[in-house]
């Protein structure tokens, strides 16, 4: 699989696609993530984890839909 694609329906952009390193890189990557995200959120009740995670997939969603991701 190509690394970078154009989209098959949108021309305006282009799809990436990891390679088997980056993949690689990713899973190793992730626990650390992980980690971070944790220690962000303790100081949060999930109610605000819940916003935020909502609030965050909203703009995701209108970047989207306008074009602008």
């Amino acid at each position: 699989m190509e690394p970078r694609a154009p989209h098959a329906t949108d021309r305006r952009t282009h799809q990436l696609h990891l390679t088997e390193l980056g993949r690689a890189r990713y899973e190793d990557a992730l626990p650390a993530v992980q980690r971070r995200e944790a220690e962000l959120e303790v100081g949060l009740t999930p109610e605000q984890c819940d916003a935020a995670f909502t609030w965050m997939s909203a703009l995701s969603t209108a970047c989207q839909e306008t074009g602008r991701s």
